[in-house]
């Protein structure tokens, strides 16, 4: 099955040459790809090799494609990770752990390059382009590292019987090949499928739009400069049958010749004197035609279509209107839900490889209830046109036990609500100390501006002063 889906596709390198005809045939890598019909992987290794040099050759060259690739990697952000021990030191102590370990390029990366945020976003770009990419855990004097390998450099992938991988072989820059434990890496990608080895590219399905849309746009681009070098016509009345100034041109001008003079300058160009009835136009051009325009459209769109997105939200949020746009938005929520859960899996195993290093040196205990591997993984907040509304509605839920308070605290701040607490707690504890030290009535440093809220507490310590003098007036 495998050597007939190569031969099928090697038909599809044949094209037809020279002027016109160039133009109308199906270039490459946008000729049809036939999925074979086994329960294995879609691709083979030639056409993986395929994708994956046209998907980075429009990256690099399209700017509508690295658009596309640049929103669906920044709408997913990044997951913060949120302990669920039960032993609520513990969790404090391990997000400091975890901050020092992974918050820092040279204590994450092996290359010294990436950290933790970085290596998501990258990582999520490598799967969008490539398909897939590989995580490789490792240990450096005691402390977890990791290195990263990009789809093309995953040669194969060794299964058993089950399916279960064992191994990947990996090729360097230098074409030198080495095998790795499955145990040591993950294989990051998305929409996975279990009977399949390696993830496909995100836009797959816009590959050849992407081209057809690059192809046209070229050959536009180039009937425009044909037509610009050839931007000044000559004019004349019915019936004149004299030359054109060109052909006056044509043999060096007679001594004296008149008609010869040049007369008008257009930057490095000149033209002749023109005879009686004579003139000179621009010759202007209106492509592309408006059909044109709409094809360009539409191949446009395809970009976001492959990567199940509405080409507005993509290509042109601005043009959306309240209600549309909040429609989009909550499509948009749970288009970025699905995507979580596949990069759950990945941050699962950097918690889990990372907290076990620190527990195995002796730098971070054992919590109290073993619970070492329970982590909750928090995206940033839904993106909204009216925060303040969304955060009020949160409160409201969580007041009426519907919501999550400290989810809500962690999306929108990427911290925990007791840290907020204690920032707060001591934020008021020096306010009050320089009120005190001033003379100065408690609140009064934080009034607030306009139209701000004030608690009842910073409410009742502001005028405790004044109750204080009238209840003494009125005792007297």
């Amino acid at each position: 099955m495998e050597e007939d889906f190569e031969q099928v596709e090697g038909v599809a390198e044949v094209r037809l040459y020279g002027g016109m005809m160039d133009a109308v045939s199906p270039s490459p890598s946008s000729a049809p790809i036939w999925w074979p019909l086994n329960s294995g992987d879609r691709v083979g290794s030639w056409a993986r090799t395929q994708l994956m040099s046209a998907s980075r050759s429009l990256h690099w060259c399209s700017g509508r494609v690295r658009k596309a690739v640049a929103t669906i990697v920044n709408l997913q952000g990044w997951l913060t990770p949120h302990p669920q021990s039960t032993d609520a030191a513990w969790n404090a102590e391990a997000r400091r752990v975890w901050k020092a370990r992974t918050g820092r390029a040279g204590a994450f990366d092996r290359a010294g390059v990436l950290d933790f945020v970085g290596a998501q976003l990258w990582m999520e770009k490598c799967r969008v382009i490539d398909g897939d990419v590989l995580l490789v855990c490792m240990l450096e004097q005691g402390m977890a590292q990791y290195a990263f390998y990009r789809g093309s450099q995953i040669l194969s992938v060794r299964k058993d019987r089950r399916g279960r991988v064992l191994s990947y072989e990996l090729s360097d820059d230098e074409g030198k090949t080495r095998s790795l434990p499955a145990a040591s890496a993950y294989l990051y990608r998305h929409d996975p499928d279990p009977l399949a080895s390696r993830g496909t590219a995100e836009l797959v399905a816009a590959i050849a739009s992407a081209r057809d849309l690059g192809e046209i746009v070229g050959f536009i681009k180039s009937s425009l400069k044909i037509t610009s070098q050839l931007a000044l016509i000559e004019t004349k009345k019915e019936g004149d049958k004299r030359g054109g100034s060109a052909s006056r041109f044509a043999k060096p001008p007679a001594s004296g010749d008149a008609e010869s003079r040049a007369e008008i300058t257009l930057g490095d160009s000149v033209v002749a004197s023109l005879g009686e009835g004579r003139d000179v136009k621009v010759l202007s051009d209106n492509r592309p035609s408006p059909d044109a325009r709409a094809m360009l459209d539409f191949l446009v769109a395809d970009l976001a279509y492959a990567a199940e997105l509405s080409p507005m939200v993509v290509f042109d949020s601005g043009k959306l209107s309240s209600a549309a746009a909040r429609f989009e938005l909550e499509k948009l929520g749970r288009w970025c839900l699905k995507k979580k859960q596949w990069r759950q899996a990945l941050c699962d195993r950097i918690w889990l490889h990372t907290m076990a290093a620190e527990i195995a040196a002796g730098r971070l205990r054992m919590p109290s209830d073993g619970a070492w591997d329970a982590v909750e993984w928090v995206s940033l907040r839904d993106m909204t046109l009216d925060l303040g509304r969304v955060a009020t509605a949160a409160i409201n839920l969580a007041r009426e036990g519907m919501a999550s308070r400290e989810d809500f605290v962690m999306s929108a701040c990427g911290r925990t609500q007791e840290d907020l607490f204690e920032e707060a707690a001591r934020s008021k504890a020096a306010q009050f100390a320089v009120e005190e030290k001033y003379g100065l009535p408690r609140g009064s440093l934080t009034q607030g501006a306009l139209g701000a809220q004030v608690s009842q507490v910073e409410q009742a310590d502001s005028l405790a002063p004044q109750k204080q003098k009238t209840e003494k007036k009125n005792n007297e």
